[in-house]
This record gives structure tokens, sequence and C-alpha cells, in this order.
């Protein structure tokens, strides 16, 4: 099996298995009375877990060649076409829930009301550019629509930090912060990657560990609305991991549907063309 299948699927094996431990830790590690929590086996297995799983995907994403940008976002898979749209309409639903939930809330912020929208709007965005990047239709603009997702959950980082700033016992929302922060970190470095910048090795590593940290994550029962963004992020990283490790390890692709300088040629050079061609 080759590494663009291999690796999110490693990643999503470990975050089943990070639910698992973290539910364990949970039930085992904290005190309700004083709101602390202990060291357990449980705990104890779920670092070593998420310890192995980044030292195996840092090792298996090295050395990746460098690309052009076009080449990396290209993914000619019906499979990854349905599982990146999936992924954005998924943040999208996210986003118009938490928008609800705000707007209904008596104490509702500025930052709640733009973490809503700009996550409507980058769900909106990542579902425009699953089928371009299926096609292989590049453009100047494919940095802005990658620009959408990263800003939008950004902005929800750093909700779910003000939803537990005054929390003490750090152990209660630490795996929830390195998820959100890994999902932030590997969709900043897809935009960076489609403005020929940034390491593609980073990236996946980003990706593939969000995936992951997710399950610690939701296993802290984070609410519908905070689910969803962690699931649709997560589906959509899986995406992006498999077109990027198959760009760079996977077989030779197919020629593009639509090849670049066409997709941008203006329409008054062909007319003219065929003018030419008729005289």
């Amino acid at each position: 099996m080759k590494k663009h299948i291999l690796l999110p699927a490693l990643a999503w094996v470990g975050g089943i298995a990070g639910f698992a431990l973290r539910r364990w830790e949970l039930n085992t590690a904290y005190d309700p009375a004083t709101r602390l929590m202990s060291v357990t086996a449980g705990g104890i297995l779920l670092v070593l877990l998420m310890a192995a799983l980044a030292a195996a995907f840092i090792t298996a994403c090295r050395r990746m060649p460098r690309l052009a940008a076009p080449d990396w976002f290209y993914a000619p898979a019906s499979g990854y076409a349905m599982t990146a749209l999936a992924g954005g309409l998924v943040m999208l639903i996210a986003g118009v829930l938490t928008l609800r939930l705000t707007y209904g809330d008596a104490d509702r912020s500025i930052l709640s009301l733009a973490a809503s929208l700009l996550l409507i709007v980058g769900g909106a965005t990542a579902a425009m550019a699953a089928p371009k990047m299926y096609r292989g239709v590049w453009s100047e603009g494919m940095p802005i629509l990658l620009m959408g997702p990263a800003f939008g959950t950004l902005l929800w980082l750093v909700t779910v930090y003000q939803q537990h700033a005054r929390q003490p016992e750090v152990q209660l929302y630490a795996w929830q912060l390195l998820s959100a922060v890994a999902i932030v970190l590997a969709l900043y470095g897809q935009v960076t990657l489609a403005l020929d910048k940034g390491g593609a090795g980073r990236t996946c590593v980003f990706g593939l560990l969000a995936i992951a940290l997710t399950g610690a994550a939701l296993a802290d029962g984070v609410g519908l609305a905070c689910t969803l963004v962690w699931l649709g992020s997560a589906v959509w990283l899986t995406a992006q991991s498999y077109m990027l490790l198959g760009a760079a390890f996977g077989p030779e692709r197919p020629e593009r549907m639509c090849p670049p300088e066409e997709a941008e040629q203006p329409e008054e050079e062909t007319e003219l063309e065929d003018t030419d061609n008729g005289q």
C-alpha cells in the first residue's frame, strides 16, 4: 500500500485509538470534587501513542520533493473529490450552526460572530477548490480559496482557547488545543505551498497529526458545533494529505483535464487565434 493511502489511514486509526484512550483517561483520572486530573495509564498511553505517530509521520514525510504549486494541487481521483467536498461542506454547516448558536446567546461576542462567518466562508471556499484540484484547473486564485479555511479555523482556535482560559487544569483541554493548532498549521501550510513557498513535508506532518489528535479532542465532549468543525477539518485534511503525498510518492498522474495554460488563457486571445486561422 502506498504512502498516500497508508498514512491517512494510519492517522484515522490513531485518532480512533486516541479517542478510546482519552475516554479511559477521563473516566479514571478526573476527580469531580477537586476538578483536577491525576496521572493514569490511559493518559500515559495516549501521550506515547501520539509521540509514536508523530515520529512515524515525520520519518515517512522526509525528503518530499520540491514541486511547483500546480503540481501539488492536482488529484484526479473521484474519492479525493468526494472527500474534499464533504470536508468543506461539513465545515460550512458547522459555521452556520455556530452562527445560529452565537446569535441565540445573550452574551454573544464579536469574535464568536466573526469566527462563525469565517467558518462559513472557509467551508464554501474549500468546497469550491475541491473540484478545481480534481480537474487540475490551476489559477492565481487558488491560494485565495485555500486561505478561507485557514482564516476560519484560526479565529475558531482563539474561541476554543477562550472557552477554557479560566480553567486551571490544563489537562482538561490540552488535546483540544493541540488538535486545533495542528489543524491551523496544516491549513496555513497548504496556503504557503499554493504560493510556491513552505515545505510539503511539514504540511503533511501537521495534517496527519491533526487527524490523529482530533480523536482525543472529540473525546472531551465539545458540543455539536465544534464536533463538526473538527470532523470537517479532519476530512478535508485527509483529502489534502492524500493529494500531497500522492504528488510526492504516488503513481504517475494522468494529464490534466484542463491544462493550466488553457485555463488562464484570455478569451480574447483565443478569439484572435480563431480569426487568424479563418483568414
